[in-house]
Order: C-alpha cells, then structure tokens, then sequence
C-alpha cells in the first residue's frame, strides 16, 4: 500500500537537523548558512568529454553562489524544477536521503511521520521510497511529490510491531542504505 510521506513543507530542514547540522531558528531554510551544511550541491564533478558541460555545473546561473541548503532551497523555490533534468538529477538524491532519514528517525521511539507511525505500529515495514510519485500541486506540497511503499508481510506482522512498541523503526534494506547515504 502507497502512502504518501506528508512532510509538511519542512523535509530539508527536518532531514538536515537529522542529519545533525546546526539549523538556525528561523521559520525559511533559506537562511541556513552555507558553513552549517556538509554537503556541496555542486561539488565535484567528474570530467566530461569534448565542450559538453557537466548537467550540475548547468545550474550555477540558477543557484548563483549559494551552497548547501540554500542551494537546494532556491533550486525547490523554482517553478516545475522536476521538469528540468539537471535539476532533478542534482535533488533526487538529496531528497530521497533525506526522506529516508525522516522515516527512520524516531522521537521517544515513535515515527516522525504519522502515517509511518500508522502503518509501524500494524507491523508494516517501510519497504521502498517512489521519486515523483505524486506530482499533483498537493503531493509536491506535502512532500516533493516523494511516496513510501510500506510492506505488510502476514508472517512478520507481530515481529515488527513489537519492534516498533520497543523503539526501533523497521526499514529495508534500501531505505536504511539510503538513509546512511
């Protein structure tokens, strides 16, 4: 069953404070300072053949010197960004860890997410993440048009939801190897 991760609007911040960097108190991620993220959007790029230019190094004019979350903020900021290929290509791995890392993430051993929580507590695992899977005004809303699939397995229904009540998310191996990056 597909159940869409409702991120409210705050998955780069939420994902960058799981991922333990210093997120400053104001309401826009915009503002996290470029020093505060550990990870270059635009880093470094591998050689590219003839006068071609690498897809990411396309999206310097778009992001001009920001770096970090703020690069991907004005990158998400843009209109129809999954419809730019260096665009998407740059943010569906950001996205998907971060998301990753939002579903697996507990709070006093419950899920961050309500409807993981829903779906942990009945013995679900989170089985897989789905790239643009809703590409609706609403989906890209809630969560950058992100889904989770969660996996009801009858014979693993108890383990699971015991494991949940005892503080432990249970994820595939997919997701947990997205969520480490």
């Amino acid at each position: 069953m597909v159940r869409r991760v409702r991120l409210l609007g705050a998955l780069v911040v939420a994902g960058l404070a799981a991922a333990g960097c210093a997120i400053p108190t104001q309401s826009r991620p915009s503002t996290i300072a470029p020093n505060h993220v550990p990870f270059n959007l635009l880093g470094p790029q591998s050689p590219t053949t003839s006068t071609t230019q690498p897809p990411l190094a396309s999206l310097v004019p778009v992001i001009s010197e920001a770096r970090g979350a703020a690069a991907v903020r004005k990158l998400l900021d843009r209109p129809s960004w999954w419809e730019v290929p260096a665009i998407n290509k740059a943010l569906r791995p950001i996205l998907t860890r971060l998301a990753a890392r939002y579903l697996t993430t507990d709070a006093n051993g419950r899920a961050l997410d309500r409807v993981a929580h829903f779906h942990l507590g009945n013995g679900a695992v989170v089985e897989r993440l789905n790239w643009l899977a809703d590409t609706s005004a609403n989906g890209f809303k809630q969560s950058y048009a992100m889904m989770a699939n969660y996996r009801y397995k009858l014979a693993d229904v108890d383990a699971n939801h015991e494991a949940y009540a005892s503080g432990r998310i249970v994820a595939s191996r997919e997701v947990r190897a997205l969520a480490k990056g």
